[in-house]
């Protein structure tokens, strides 16, 4: 895998630990990388953002697992979910973005 130049080290074995854990659960189709880490301006301040896809018949289950995944992928300081910014399907740790989304409509 090749990663942004700018990814620090810490953020890198992050991701290197996660997907494996996310490739596990057979209901997620895809896990792609957003926000300051697509155009390689990553800092150690920076959040790794997550978009995952899920089979659409999922995506309730997922959505009701969301926490267990995400806090199954590190340890997490705080998290909550988007219904403040009229995105339930994110959900947001001091680290990480998570993003659920149906792979297909």
């Amino acid at each position: 895998m090749q990663f942004p130049s700018s990814l620090p080290t810490l953020h890198q074995e992050f991701i290197e630990q996660c997907l494996p854990k996310l490739a596990k659960d057979t209901r997620i189709v895809g896990v792609a990388v957003s926000g300051s880490y697509a155009d390689n301006s990553l800092d150690i301040y920076s959040d790794i953002d997550l978009l995952i896809a899920v089979e659409p018949e999922e995506f309730g289950a997922i959505m009701n697992d969301r926490l267990s995944i995400i806090s199954n992928l590190g340890e997490m300081a705080a998290g909550f979910t988007g219904e403040h910014v009229g995105e339930p399907r994110s959900l947001s740790d001091l680290e990480q973005l998570l993003s659920i989304i149906p792979a297909r409509s």
